[in-house]
């Protein structure tokens, strides 16, 4: 509190001294006493300023503005402080609608579909290009911003689609000093994981029914995608990702011509410790399918981690770079070039 009044004496103090510069141009023409107004207006706008960065804990992403229009007002006596102040004034007022728009569209954009029926690439490649387009992170600027409205939109938005990422925010979004926030993130993640439990009831019901390739992937895809969602810790984690190997491995008993399954099981492998078993099963899954890329990236993955980095850049150069996934790219360019 008493930063924020110190703040505000500031910020007027150097109103003061623009009008007194402002009078003694219309009075006088005395240039030093002009330039003396001016700077010290200015310092104690700039006072003000450093105040707000050291002492604003939520980040607040007016401070650009703030900055811009300290250096308009520094550069343009009397008429840049003018224009600040109305340029300001217009952000209090029409700024919180302004958001909000961009949200909407944004939100318009990216969740109008269902994101179940997207494929992980697919899905990270329009999450980037909406973010390129509009230029910003929407989701993780509100949930570190201070809009309690907009952060209670933002929180239902992340609960549809369960990511590492998405979860992340939520459990953040439980601290907020805001309680509807916290109370509204508290349930969106309960219902996230119970969503995810009914879907494992079920698909477990489904492959103990049905006995077939397809419905032991799809199990095999639910305990793995649990294991990644950021709900469990290490050791939980470690054990979901054990009984999805499980489930693969009784998918690929039923039928061997699943490459998606094969590299799903080799990474449930690789992440549970047993990097020797799945670079051999990768090994004879690249002769199957020579050209598929996920299966190679994999297999020199493995062989990385087990340092027998001999073969790798043979194994990445048969991968096509124009069709892979961006992360891959720098892998691709250090081992190949």
């Amino acid at each position: 509190m008493f930063f924020k009044i110190l703040s505000t004496a500031l910020v007027l103090a150097g109103a003061s001294c623009e009008f007194g510069l402002f009078i003694n141009l219309i009075i006088d023409t005395d240039l030093i006493q002009i330039l003396a107004y001016h700077m010290l207006s200015i310092s104690c706008w700039l006072a003000a300023f450093v105040i707000k960065v050291r002492k604003d804990e939520k980040k607040e992403p007016d401070v650009p503005r703030i900055l811009y229009c300290l250096i308009v007002s520094a550069f343009f006596p009397v008429i840049g402080p003018v224009f600040s102040a109305v340029f300001l004034m217009s952000f209090l007022v029409f700024g919180k609608k302004m958001r909000e728009g961009v949200y909407e569209d944004f939100d318009e954009y990216l969740f109008d579909f269902s994101v179940q029926e997207q494929s992980e690439l697919n899905q990270r490649q329009m999450i980037r290009k909406a973010r390129e387009e509009l230029g910003f992170e929407p989701l993780t600027d509100i949930m570190m911003g201070s809009e309690t409205k907009l952060k209670i939109k933002a929180v239902d938005k992340l609960s549809k689609d369960v990511r590492i990422e998405n979860v992340r925010l939520l459990q953040h979004a439980t601290k907020d000093e805001a309680h509807e926030v916290r109370l509204y993130a508290s349930s969106a993640l309960l219902k996230m994981e119970a969503s995810i439990g009914e879907k494992i009831s079920f698909a477990s019901a489904a492959s103990v029914k049905l006995q077939t390739a397809s419905s032991f992937a799809d199990l095999g895809n639910l305990y793995k995608s649990y294991a990644e969602s950021g709900f469990l810790e290490s050791t939980l984690a470690a054990h979901y990702l054990g009984m999805a190997a499980q489930a693969y491995r009784k998918s690929l008993d039923k039928k061997t011509d699943q490459p998606e399954t094969v590299a799903n099981y080799a990474v449930c492998l690789m992440e549970t410790g047993q990097v020797e078993r799945a670079m051999k099963i990768l090994d004879r899954m690249t002769e199957l399918w020579p050209d598929n890329q996920r299966l190679l990236f994999l297999s020199a993955k493995a062989r990385f981690q087990t340092d027998r980095t001999g073969q790798i850049p043979e194994l990445l150069s048969r991968i096509n770079g124009k069709t892979v996934p961006e992360s891959w790219a720098p892998v691709l360019e250090y081992w190949t070039s």
